[in-house]
């Protein structure tokens, strides 16, 4: 009798721990500073005391009828950790696809944790939490609004971000390259955005082609630490002025530059996807005046004076997904120099890069080949050249 008594003196105070342990609560926030990210916070109600640590190797789901909607992301990208009054699960380097899909999705969606969620507490009070518990308690109160998904890709560096950073790297094979040598080459463009004045965003961007061969005559860099957005109407177009220097990879050839510019996304022109589940980012048309000060040039005839002068421009970057696997990156670029003496023939003078990809599956990069042609914006020195190598969009 005395045994059956104190088993029900345990049941009830379980069932009385039950009842107390406090509530879970969620809510969703883009995280602007640094690298944007965005995390979802679970809090407990009415701690008694603040969290002190959590279990390891607790991983999560965001499941969405079947499908998880962070599946695709690396673990690296997908991260959980506490503060002192809540947990953190966090998101980083989402696409453009894996945001839409958590602005429809993630109100009907549920977390499922790969196992129990222990929460120590300063008062070495552990709270423990079942998967079923959270799965019940998340459902309905997930929440990621269009605001939300804009913050994120304004904090990232804006929709251009999204369609234009890239990073390849590539080999230059001895019968292409200026020096008869084989050659490594980076080919890149980053664009980051930072506060400015009053809160507003302002962007660092660079791009450039740098290689093994520093006198490569279309090795070129690009450095804008102030871009800045004169107009926000919409989404699909910006107008932006921007300040810093270009050259040659050895600066044997710069300039201070400003350029203002108007860019536009289109919408796609070519579906070649033949039905498959490929992101297609749209082709960006930018039109544009640039405003320039040389401080070293390489013209034979003309070393001992720096120039002056403006230039309009214009170009267009295009990423075609093709069936499955396949892509072509389409970049080109039209310009012409108002100044007699950088540009004595009068003349438009061109450059283009084409690439044809294959996507190696679940690497999240391609591999391809790529077909340079044509005068460098900078320098103005022409050349072409054929380059192997592999393919990543930055942000995506």
């Amino acid at each position: 009798m005395r045994k059956l008594f104190f088993l029900l003196c345990l049941v009830a105070l379980n069932e009385s721990f039950a009842q107390t342990k406090p509530a879970l609560v969620y809510s969703t926030d883009v995280n602007t500073v640094g690298d944007a990210s965005i995390i979802i916070s679970i809090i407990p109600e009415k701690l008694e005391s603040k969290i002190a640590s959590i279990n390891d190797g607790v991983s999560f789901k965001i499941r969405n009828g079947n499908e998880d909607l962070v599946a695709s992301l690396p673990d690296g990208d997908k991260k959980v950790s506490h503060s002192r009054t809540s947990i953190k699960l966090r998101l980083t380097n989402l696409t453009t696809d894996q945001l839409r899909e958590l602005q429809t999705g993630l109100g009907s969606s549920v977390l499922i944790f790969s196992k129990d969620l222990e929460i120590e507490l300063e008062d070495e009070t552990v709270l423990t939490y079942t998967q079923e518990e959270i799965a019940t308690s998340s459902e309905g109160n997930l929440l990621f609004s269009e605001e939300q998904r804009q913050n994120y890709i304004e904090a990232s560096g804006g929709d251009y971000a999204f369609m234009k950073n890239r990073m390849e790297f590539g080999v230059i094979p001895k019968s292409e390259s200026d020096d008869n040598e084989y050659n490594f080459m980076i080919d890149f463009a980053y664009r980051k955005a930072y506060n400015f004045i009053n809160g507003n965003k302002a962007y660092f961007t660079t791009e450039g082609v740098l290689s093994t061969n520093k006198n490569d005559s279309l090795n070129i860099v690009k450095i804008f630490p102030l871009s800045y957005r004169l107009t926000s109407t919409s989404n699909k177009s910006e107008t932006v002025i921007e300040t810093g220097i270009e050259g040659n990879q050895d600066f044997d050839y710069w300039r201070i530059s400003a350029n203002l510019e108007y860019r536009l996304i289109f919408q796609n022109l070519v579906d070649l996807t033949g039905g498959s589940n490929r992101l297609r980012l749209k082709p960006v048309v930018t039109a544009g005046l640039k405003i320039y000060s040389e401080q070293d040039n390489e013209r034979p005839d003309d070393i001992e004076s720096n120039e002056t002068s403006g230039q309009v421009f214009g170009k267009i970057y295009y990423v075609i997904p093709v069936f499955d696997s396949f892509t072509i990156v389409a970049d080109a670029m039209g310009f012409y120099d108002l100044n007699d003496s950088v540009n004595p023939e009068e003349e438009f003078k061109f450059n283009y890069r084409i690439s044809f990809g294959y996507e190696v599956e679940g690497k999240g990069f391609q591999a391809l080949i790529t077909y340079r042609n044509g005068a460098t914006e900078v320098n103005y020195q022409t050349d072409e050249l054929i380059s192997f190598g592999i393919f990543a969009q930055l942000s995506k």
